[in-house]
């Protein structure tokens, strides 16, 4: 998660994979951008994105949220869930918990 280089004021959250083995080609990735809130986390966002592995900006999912200002500080992360193409999983990451400067 960061502040978009291309959009002022956004933050982005990016989701791809990468094979370990097997004959997979292409994975349904999810990602939700996610802030906490007094009662818990809350989802701002959610982007999905079908795509082959490895990453770059064809080659994955992303969600943005335009921040309402630069002022306020917040605890926000996001989750992350590759569904490979012809098979079963249950595979969803939760990345590290980052601090910025955004107004939700």
């Amino acid at each position: 998660m960061h502040f978009s280089h291309t959009v002022r004021g956004n933050i982005n959250a990016h989701g791809w994979w990468k094979p370990l083995n097997g004959p997979a080609t292409k994975a349904k990735v999810t990602v939700w951008l996610q802030v906490k809130g007094g009662s818990g986390w809350r989802t701002l966002n959610k982007g999905s994105k079908t795509v082959y592995s490895g990453g770059g900006s064809a080659k994955r999912a992303s969600a943005a949220w335009k921040c309402t200002n630069l002022v306020a500080k917040h605890s926000f992360r996001s989750i992350i869930d590759v569904d490979i193409v012809g098979y079963p999983d249950n595979n969803k990451k939760t990345t590290d918990t980052q601090t910025l400067y955004c107004g939700t």
